[in-house]
């Protein structure tokens, strides 16, 4: 995290893998995934997050604003539902009161890929004659 001596703020945006990409991997069209990030205050006075957004269609964040007590953290759920194949590039961006770093930004990554179990191939196509109706 970072320090803010002035305020006594720290603020840190945590997840299991690289600080500066939540990466969702692959996620099949029309299904969620969600993953979490912690912010955590390890300074003396409350941290108030004014605006948590993210710049794609399709993810969403659990809360656009809170505020983290000192010495206490809060996990945030991102969740992603793509609707068409293809990459996921897009940035999360956490603005608050702390004078240091006002504004945090983090990229989310991910690829859309068509649900194995739906995918139809013309191969894979059956043609069924159904006998005329009868009474």
């Amino acid at each position: 995290g970072i320090e803010c001596p002035t305020n006594r703020h720290s603020l840190s945006l945590t997840y299991p893998g690289a600080l500066d990409t939540l990466d969702f991997g692959s996620v099949a069209i029309g299904t969620d995934r969600t993953l979490s990030i912690v912010v955590a205050n390890n300074g003396n006075t409350a941290l108030e997050v004014t605006d948590l957004d993210v710049d794609s269609f399709g993810v969403r964040v659990g809360e656009n604003s809170f505020e983290v007590a000192p010495h206490q953290s809060r996990a945030i759920s991102v969740t992603w539902t793509p609707d068409a194949p293809g990459a996921l590039n897009a940035r999360l961006r956490l603005s608050s009161n702390d004078p240091l770093r006002p504004v945090v930004t983090a990229s989310i990554a991910g690829t859309a890929v068509a649900d194995p179990a739906l995918a139809v191939t013309e191969s894979d196509a059956l043609v069924a004659t159904l006998p005329p109706f009868s009474e």
